[in-house]
């Protein structure tokens, strides 16, 4: 009887102290989400509701233009959301399947474009796929085509297809095999097999991947402006436009409205849709086979796909390090001219570049690091009761134009918070959802066996997220920390609006080079900062144990 009630109030004080850290959790959940997002969001959109009325031809014309921009807006984005997709599923294959030469590196690879400032994919892409890029010299033929709808796919797909790669991969590697074995011994094809078990396992994370990429393709801005101009403008570009070139307060305010309700009702039914499908448990673990065991068809087909996307991914890279190189043997980033008019290039940026170095990633790790582990304490603290509600207002705010957050965050905090806080603090809010949505796959796919065994055994919540939680997914988190430092390095548009030129980051260093017309001196800028990052992932992929993503 003793046993009981000891056993009864130990329970009791479990429950009490989860529901304290739900509590706290909770709190500082709305102080963040209160005065980091919602706040500066309500003040952004004040101007719609007390902006002068519009008038005349301008009133006729605004439905007319909100349309045309919402429409391209969903067909680039869906285009590129969709080739993005197609690309990276094999490769999810076959970091799920096997182990090959180079394995490593281009896991890490595969995450560098999307750390890059748009200006410098844009250049990347020009001199790689352009009229007089090198792949174009080396076929022998002349086309225009990346100036256009077609070029703005292919530069979304470089840019965002290793969200769906490294968020596919560890769920499709999690597999039962003895599903598969089991449709083979009945008699099932191959075909019969992926689209009878496997794809319907794998449809949540492939889901999460398609919506990762459809949502920073339909906030897309800079590979939009230069390769799409001002005809082919998505709401982003439409909302900077008026903010600062129109000076339509009310316009800017209304389509960042739009923008915050159409991707916010995208957020939630596609969560309210996931939490009701199953998801592989990814508490088992397997050593994969080299690639040299696969059937010979699938080996040279394997083979062949890696070899293209290999030029595809780092043929832009490599035509950006020869330029940088050049100029890094010229002094290109010492001084910037020839003769007497040579300018220190500390002075163009107003900082030396040890100190760009220094000050990028210090950031990073600050709001990188707290939106990792908000998004894992979130993700942790409500992996058994999974909620659409809760889900949604965790990733809101990549639903909303960054643009006009920054400018509402500025508006509300300037003259209380210090400018490299708010934008910690700014770059922390738009980093969460990104880390959520992924740290979150890995949690849900998890398994809840492993932790009622322990739990039974008597193990608490300490040790069964120390002991097996953890590490089981060491992976996914290294994935969603990879993705939280990479938000923050590659930001500038929270630099900009709210540092106001006073904060010198990497991507503002080379922004400040191209407007300087130092096209060369920015490429050598983003070189060294390509290798730092890149550096960096590739470390982090090396935490793991071998046999895992």
């Amino acid at each position: 009887m003793a046993l009981i009630v000891a056993g009864r109030n130990a329970v009791r004080r479990r429950s009490a102290g989860a529901l304290v850290g739900t509590g706290l959790i909770a709190v500082a959940g709305l102080l963040l989400v209160g005065g980091g997002f919602v706040a500066p969001v309500l003040r952004a959109i004040v101007p719609v509701f007390h902006g002068a009325p519009e008038t005349g031809q301008v009133a006729a014309l605004a439905p007319a233009r909100i349309g045309r921009l919402l429409s391209f807006t969903l067909l680039q984005a869906l285009a590129s959301s969709l080739a993005a997709l197609l690309v990276g599923l094999p490769l999810a294959y076959l970091f799920a399947h096997y182990r090959f030469p180079g394995r490593e590196l281009l896991y890490a690879g595969t995450l560098v474009p999307f750390v890059l400032p748009s200006i410098i994919v844009v250049v990347a892409m020009v001199g790689f796929f352009g009229t007089s890029g090198l792949l174009q010299s080396l076929l022998g033929i002349r086309s225009g085509f990346l100036y256009g709808f077609a070029g703005i796919v292919l530069a979304h797909v470089y840019y965002d297809f290793s969200l769906g790669v490294r968020v596919i991969a560890p769920a499709w590697a999690a597999l039962d095999a003895r599903h598969i074995e089991a449709a083979k011994s009945l008699g099932d094809g191959k075909a019969g097999r992926f689209f009878r078990i496997t794809l319907p396992l794998i449809a949540p994370a492939a889901i999460n991947g398609f919506l990762l990429m459809f949502l920073y393709t339909f906030l897309s801005f800079g590979i939009v402006l230069v390769f799409g101009g001002v005809q082919a403008a998505t709401l982003e570009v439409a909302i900077y436009q008026s903010w600062f070139f129109e000076l339509d307060l009310r316009m800017a305010s209304l389509l960042a409205l739009l923008q915050l309700v159409f991707l916010g009702s995208i957020l939630f039914l596609s969560n309210a849709a996931s939490s009701r499908m199953s998801v592989p448990d990814t508490s088992r673990r397997r050593m994969l086979p080299h690639i040299k065991e696969a059937p010979p068809l699938g080996r040279i087909l394997s083979v062949a796909y890696l070899v293209l996307l290999s030029i595809f991914l780092f043929g832009p890279l490599v035509v950006l390090g020869v330029r940088a190189v050049i100029t890094l043997f010229s002094g290109g980033l010492t001084t910037i001219g020839s003769g007497p008019r040579d300018r220190d290039i500390s002075t163009i940026l107003r900082s030396t570049i040890g100190a760009v170095i220094v000050r990028s990633v210090l950031m990073a790790i600050a709001s990188g690091g707290s939106a990792f582990l908000i998004a894992t304490t979130i993700a942790l603290r409500f992996r058994r009761a999974s909620s659409a509600v809760v889900s949604t207002i965790t990733e809101l705010p990549i639903a909303m134009s960054m643009v006009t957050l920054a400018i509402g965050f500025s508006l509300l905090w300037d003259t209380l918070v210090p400018p490299i806080l708010q934008v910690i603090v700014l770059q922390t809010i738009v980093a969460v959802p990104v880390a959520y949505r992924v740290v979150r796959a890995g949690v849900e796919s998890l398994g809840e066996r492993p932790l009622e065994v322990a739990e039974s055994l008597g193990a608490s919540r300490t040790r069964r997220l120390i002991d097996i939680e953890l590490p089981l997914l060491r992976p996914v988190l290294l994935n969603g920390l990879a993705y939280a430092l990479a938000i923050s390095f590659a930001d500038l548009t929270a630099v900009l609006v709210v540092g106001r030129g006073r904060i010198v980051t990497f991507p503002v260093a080379i922004y400040r080079l191209i407007g300087f017309r130092s096209f060369d001196s920015a490429i050598a800028l983003a070189f060294v900062y390509l290798m730092l990052c890149g550096s960096l992932f590739f470390l982090l992929q090396r935490a793991p144990a071998r046999r895992s993503l």
